[in-house]
């Protein structure tokens, strides 16, 4: 008779079975990284869906240049600049954001940073911004009569700087957590600065310098939405003196008055994003925001979500947690 044999299962923790769960621990892993990889090419094809997309390079400087398709000379151009440490590739949330509600935008990397092998000197980063102000002259999307730029940190010193030596080419300047630079009263044009609400202090208090300088001190308002609920609510002005409003049609004469000082290039805007830092500024969706609705007013386009200027303008969005708005002595209470 033939003796029959069974087999024992593996003991718990036996070599066999550690090996077997270490190989379903790998395929796990595999197809999560399958998975991933598939997410980020769908947001990359995304990104990109609508847009003329180069990748160029003007003498050794690496630039990326995103504009709507068949704009065919009629979108506003953005330079933007990345900081310190940083690249182009850092700067793609206000890039995408811009590009993607009609601006022509070109980004680069400054000497030694990104893919920029050539060493780095401060005294290039306004010929590296000329390279890329070039480079966007040729690209045939861009309206080569609207201009305007964006900086970051350090990239805010190269665009502030080229505002203020070329006003009549830019109409407007965003700068977020700037450092020092040489501002006036009435340029760069239409200026905006944001900082992070975690910010070092000494990046604040370069925002409010830059803003004094730039001629804010003089009637400084805030927009406080506290109080309303669908409309209505109490809007509160501070500056040399105090205004208690309670009629939105005030406001929004304060608005329009913001409007003509924007035609002149004299506007100045101050916002502190709420819950961020110094890099995280640059993935706030509050800030892409605030800088694409700034850019709209200076050029007179629809503002995003707003309708268009002009015709009528709501309140809401005005105040990201600190607002300072200033446009001379306009404003009456």
């Amino acid at each position: 008779m033939i003796g029959v044999h069974q087999i024992a299962p593996d003991p718990p923790g036996s070599q066999r079975q550690r090996r077997c769960g270490m190989n379903r621990g790998r395929w796990l892993c595999f197809a999560l990284a399958i998975a991933l990889i598939t997410l980020a090419w769908f947001q990359i094809f995304s990104a990109h869906s609508g847009l003329v997309v180069r990748s160029l390079r003007r003498d050794s400087v690496p630039l990326l240049y995103l504009a709507p398709e068949n704009a065919q000379g009629s979108a506003p151009g953005v330079l933007i600049a990345h900081g310190f440490a940083g690249s182009k590739q850092l700067m793609l949330g206000y890039g995408y954001v811009l590009a993607h509600q009609g601006y022509a935008v070109m980004l680069w990397d400054f000497d030694g940073h990104g893919s920029n092998s050539y060493p780095f000197s401060r005294q290039d980063l306004q010929q590296n911004l000329q390279t890329a102000w070039d480079a966007l002259k040729q690209q045939p999307e861009w309206d080569a009569k609207r201009l305007a730029s964006l900086g970051h940190s350090l990239g805010s010193f190269a665009t502030l700087s080229a505002a203020v030596q070329h006003p009549a080419s830019f109409a407007a300047t965003v700068a977020l957590s700037p450092v020092p630079a040489p501002v006036n009263a009435r340029f760069p044009r239409n200026l905006q600065i944001q900082v992070g609400q975690w910010e070092p202090a000494q990046i604040q208090a370069n925002g409010d310098r830059i803003m004094r300088e730039a001629g804010a001190d003089s009637l400084i308002p805030s927009v406080d939405r506290s109080g309303d609920r669908g409309g209505g609510g109490v809007t509160r002005l501070l500056g040399r003196g105090q205004y208690q409003l309670t009629q939105v049609a005030k406001a929004r004469t304060a608005l329009a008055d913001l409007e003509a000082a924007l035609a002149e290039g004299l506007a100045r805007q101050q916002i502190e994003i709420p819950k961020v830092e110094h890099i995280g500024i640059l993935f706030s969706d509050r800030s892409h925001q605030a800088a694409l609705d700034w850019l709209d007013r200076a050029f007179g386009l629809e503002v995003s979500g707003r309708g268009p200027r002009g015709s009528h303008v709501q309140l809401a969005n005005l105040d990201r947690a600190r607002s300072h708005w200033s446009w001379g002595n306009r404003i009456r209470g």
